[in-house]
């Protein structure tokens, strides 16, 4: 049996826009999310602890707090090891980073960077007033994946480390060894504005799917009720 045509409704874009313009709002304010932050912030270190196994959920909330505009009292977390989960550190970092607290930020940061160079074969770590710069050996770290995901990475941690910073330089040497066999993507340059952050486009993308699933189910809704 042929698949059956459905007709769709020729106003059905103009019926969705009719819609559209009557919401008094087309983007979230988030009001009830600030009133309750606004209300129960000065707690937060009082109701959870900051643990080594909790540093990257405190960077998320942390980083978020500060694009709501609301920023926290520096309080210590000085007796943990915080090179016992460096990812969770870094996380941590950005966090308090955008809530400012930079003195604690550079004592972590001298903490943690010997072990987070080791780890990627970083040869060269330079940090200027606008710029991060970072040369990795490709026969050295821990990973030793393709080029690209190597600097991508030290860019990311780059990023955490130093969020207020302009400009992230990182390249990955040793590669010219190999005569005759051209390596691409070993070198990247890339300014603060040209690099989201990890948490911002996973939300994004989050509602966009979201967004275009419940479009879709409406879509077909509408479908169904009109074959019938």
């Amino acid at each position: 049996m042929p698949d059956q045509i459905i007709e769709v409704n020729p106003h059905f874009e103009e019926q969705m826009t009719d819609q559209l313009n009557k919401l008094p709002l087309l983007k979230l304010e988030y009001k009830f999310l600030d009133a309750y932050l606004i209300n129960t912030y000065k707690e937060l270190n009082t109701w959870f602890q900051i643990r080594e196994n909790a540093l990257t959920a405190w960077g998320y909330i942390l980083f978020w707090m500060s694009y709501r505009k609301i920023y926290l009292n520096e309080f210590s977390a000085n007796d943990l090891d915080w090179n016992l989960n460096i990812e969770g550190t870094l996380n941590y970092v950005i966090g308090i980073s955008k809530q400012g607290w930079f003195n604690a930020r550079n004592r972590i940061v001298e903490n943690i960077l010997p072990a987070v160079l080791q780890e990627n074969g970083v040869i060269y770590f330079e940090v200027t007033d606008d710029e991060d710069f970072a040369l990795i050996n490709v026969l050295l770290g821990n990973e030793q994946g393709e080029p690209h995901s190597r600097v991508m990475k030290m860019v990311s941690i780059c990023q955490r480390l130093f969020p207020e910073k302009k400009k992230y330089h990182v390249k990955i040497s040793g590669y010219q060894l190999l005569e005759g066999i051209e390596v691409l993507d070993t070198q990247k340059n890339i300014s603060q504005e040209h690099l989201p952050y990890v948490w911002i486009t996973q939300l994004n993308f989050s509602c966009i799917h979201a967004f275009c699933e419940n479009g879709e189910n409406i879509l077909k809704e509408f479908l169904v009720e009109r074959v019938r």
